[in-house]
């Protein structure tokens, strides 16, 4: 395992606060409640994937089979970041 100790503040939108790491990879973090949050890794600054199925802003509704894509933050609450 590597530590990761360089971080730099690269942007901070309404929507996400994202963090420069080693000068390659992006972590953004999403507010998409009050009471939760979601963390997205970009290794080397991409995803792997650009769809997701772990996230359902509705509770007891599954994702569609297609999948959401990865940053969509439709149907969450969103609260705006100070």
């Amino acid at each position: 395992m590597k530590i990761l100790k360089n971080w730099v503040l690269n942007q901070q939108t309404q929507a996400f606060v994202e963090i420069n790491v080693d000068n390659q990879h992006l972590f953004r973090l999403y507010v998409l409640e009050n009471d939760l949050f979601r963390v997205l890794i970009k290794r080397k600054g991409e995803l792997a994937l650009d769809r997701t199925w772990s996230i359902a802003p509705e509770a007891g509704k599954d994702v569609a089979w297609e999948g959401r894509e990865r940053e969509s933050t439709a149907g969450f609450a969103c609260p705006v970041l100070p």
